[in-house]
Parts: C-alpha cells; structure tokens; sequence
C-alpha cells in the first residue's frame, strides 16, 4: 500500500479525506483518462519528499480538460516510500508550475 496510515487527502472538491475513505471511493471508480505534466520532485529531507504535477482529466464528450494542480508528500519509513498528504486544486489557466532555483 502507497498511502500511509495517517494519510489525508484535501481534495479540489473543497472536502477532506483519510485513507479508509479514498480506498472506499477507489473501489467504486470507473476508469478515466488522465494526462499528468509538469512533474517536479522536492527533497524536503532524506526521508520527506514533495512532489508537484499538473493533472488533465479527460472527460467523455467534453472537448477540454479538467485540470489542477497537485502535490502530494511521501515520507520514508522503515524502508518504504508512502504517501502522507495530497492536495489537488482546480485550475483554470495554462501557466505552467513556476520553477525555484536553489543556489
């Protein structure tokens, strides 16, 4: 399992989720399309990553996307990479993440 068990979601609906109720909701999901652009990982620590990506849902009978942003944070434990938070937050432009140099 990628979730940990203290996951939460805050999801573009605006709502708030935990592990037990994304894999019940999973479980009822038909299959869609989705295009995911502009990823970008982050070492926050050696154990703590973030990542930040654009996602396109692909609708029947719709011509354009939904999109939103998205990140989500993976820490390490015992040897395994496991989701702890993701957020996803609908978006209406194409600009592109900004990129942050590190000097």
């Amino acid at each position: 399992m990628l979730l940990a068990d203290d996951f939460t979601e805050f999801a573009s609906t605006g709502e708030a989720y935990a592990k037990s109720e994304i894999i019940a909701a999973l479980r009822d999901e038909h299959p869609k399309r989705y295009t995911l652009s502009d990823f970008e990982a982050r070492a926050l620590s050696s154990d703590i990553v973030l990542t930040t990506f654009r996602l396109s849902k692909h609708l029947p009978g719709k011509k354009k996307p939904v999109e939103s942003l998205r990140c989500s944070v993976w820490k390490r434990s015992d040897g395994r990479w496991r989701m702890t938070f993701h957020q996803g937050t609908l978006c209406s432009g194409r600009r592109a993440i900004p990129t942050k140099k590190v000097e």
